[in-house]
């Protein structure tokens, strides 16, 4: 097996293996940014072998302190020393990015589009 399909297969087995083990529980809908990181990690991996992934990348933007407490009276808020990220939108991306590896895997072609019942 060369180089690139080995990278390929194992940052593929790490995003399944960090999709069947996000937590169940997730506090406010948000998960810690350390799983971001091990999903960066993995892109990072397959941008070295060349598969362009930037459309499943998280922005910076996306993962930030949440709000721990904030005064009606003096408008201060404050924040987590952690930074978190919506557990829906991590999702999305982690989703999409193992649904295009079986579409770019697989044997067949895929159906896509809507299907007659017929």
């Amino acid at each position: 097996m060369n180089d690139k399909q080995d990278i390929l297969k194992r940052a593929y087995a790490s995003l399944v293996s960090l999709n069947k083990n996000l937590p169940n529980d997730h506090p406010d809908n948000l998960i810690e940014e350390s799983y971001v990181n091990i999903y960066n990690e993995q892109l990072d991996k397959l941008e070295s072998i060349d598969i362009d992934v930037s459309d499943f990348r998280i922005p910076n933007d996306k993962v930030a302190p949440r709000l721990t407490s904030y005064n009606t009276v003096t408008k201060i808020s404050t924040h987590s020393t952690d930074s978190y990220i919506k557990v829906g939108y991590f999702h999305t991306k982690l989703d999409a990015l193992l649904t295009y590896f079986e579409l770019s895997q697989g044997s067949d072609k895929p159906k896509i589009g809507f299907q007659s019942s017929e």
